[in-house]
């Protein structure tokens, strides 16, 4: 029962602020398609995409390293441990690396994904609040490894409630436009992080930021995560890299208006997994994870077909309810990606980190062998049927995946028992990963 209550009370801690983060993320975004048109929406989906792939690609491979050998390293104080210390260096230098290629190749990339100017100052938005984004995440993984979900969940709820002000103060003022909404992303992070400069300061203590000893072993251990979770990301983009590159901009915002809805389903397994995560090295250890994923999928999987059905039946009326008139192709695109996005909520919240954490190098080969195949789907759906076709390449790579990775987790998790081991292919001392919730960068 205490560990009933414990598993509870972190839940509420993780999952409310991160839900109202999720809200209000639709919030902006229905903000954004009233006052936007098509054309403009895509612009500000397509630049979002890059800031959010930016986010998830560094911050994935890092914190789950940080998890990884933080344990160790902790004895007991609150303080940064070397490794925290060391990411944190290091997602410094990347984002600075990042900001300055905005503003070197924005203005080309822009002119060619949007046939229009201003690319540069878009990307260089995009870049600075991604790096803002890393700042805020290294602060929450470190509530996460000390397990301060209370705290976790502040950061989350006070980046949540910044972002929704400075987007309505942009709707109030009349000034939405592609470059105010990445502005409001922006800054959102950046004063967040600011108001805890002083707390960030006491954390670190008098060692250095960069120690060569764990800035070697984060890089090693990155080279794999970010190749497991990286491919992922920059799977999970490509739809509206595609539609960027070889269809019109007003294509773009037509599915990225799409998305406000479909991804909602996947926001849902995004928050159930900082929960799940933890517990996976305690099953692994008692010979019961087969038991735990039983049960969970079990639930998950009723879920998913109740969800479907009345999404199915729903989201016409809904979305002709909220979406203007130029946006009413969408809601064809929403009832194809449906049952494709649902499956995250399905895989999320246990499948796919059991697998990531006991074999990352699964998910590379899967990603490895889809990635060509799901290249030439988009190019050739992106040219000839617009976001429809994008969204049709999208449900079917998706539902094909997640029954893959969940026939590898369920036969690793009845070996897993059979054999007793929870040793990972990431390398010694991986289960300190499962002390702690999923990093949030990595989804």
């Amino acid at each position: 029962m205490p560990r009933l209550r414990r598993l509870s009370a972190d839940a509420l801690f993780v999952t409310l602020p991160r839900t109202l983060n999720g809200v209000s993320a639709v919030v902006v975004n229905l903000w954004a398609v009233q006052h936007l048109e098509p054309g403009a929406y895509g612009v500000f989906a397509f630049c979002s995409a890059c800031l959010l792939l930016f986010d998830g690609l560094v911050c994935s491979a890092l914190d789950l390293g940080v998890m990884r050998r933080d344990a160790s390293q902790r004895q007991g104080t609150r303080g940064f441990t070397p490794v925290e210390r060391s990411a944190i260096a290091m997602k410094a230098l990347v984002a600075a690396v990042c900001i300055c290629a905005a503003l070197l190749f924005g203005e080309y990339v822009g002119w060619i994904a949007f046939e229009r100017h201003g690319g540069r100052w878009l990307f260089t938005l995009a870049a600075l609040g991604g790096g803002g984004l890393l700042v805020l995440h290294s602060i929450q993984v470190h509530f996460q490894v000390t397990q301060r979900f209370r705290n976790y969940g502040g950061v989350e709820l006070a980046h949540t409630l910044a972002r929704l002000a400075l987007v309505a103060a942009a709707v109030m003022t009349g000034m939405v436009s592609p470059l105010t909404m990445l502005a409001a992303y922006a800054l959102a992070p950046a004063l967040v992080s600011a108001a805890f400069a002083r707390w960030f300061w006491r954390q670190r203590g008098a060692q250095p930021w960069f120690d060569d000893r764990e800035v070697r072993s984060l890089a090693s251990f990155a080279g794999t995560a970010l190749l497991s979770l990286g491919l992922g990301a920059i799977i999970a983009r490509l739809d509206l890299f595609f539609l960027g590159f070889l269809s019109a901009p007003a294509e773009m915002g037509i599915y990225g208006a799409a998305l406000i809805v479909a991804l909602i389903p996947e926001f849902l397994g995004f928050y159930l997994a900082p929960v799940l995560t933890p517990r996976i090295g305690l099953y692994l250890e008692q010979r019961k994870m087969s038991h735990l994923m039983w049960r969970c999928q079990l639930v998950l999987g009723v879920a998913y077909v109740v969800l479907l059905l009345g999404g199915l039946l729903l989201v016409a009326p809904l979305m002709a309810m909220v979406l203007p008139p130029e946006y009413a192709a969408s809601i064809n695109v929403v009832q194809v990606l449906l049952p494709g996005t649902l499956t995250g909520l399905f895989l999320f919240p246990l499948t796919f980190n059991f697998v990531l954490l006991t074999s990352p190098r699964t998910l590379i080969v899967i990603d490895c062998l889809t990635l060509p195949l799901l290249v030439i789907g988009y190019a050739v759906m992106a040219r000839q049927g617009g976001a429809l076709g994008v969204a049709w390449a999208t449900c079917i790579y998706k539902i094909t995946k997640a029954i893959v990775v969940q026939a590898i987790a369920a036969h690793g998790a009845r070996q897993a028992d059979r054999c007793g081991s929870a040793q990972t292919d990431a390398g010694p001392g991986t289960r300190a990963a499962t002390g702690s919730s999923a990093p949030q960068g990595a989804w």
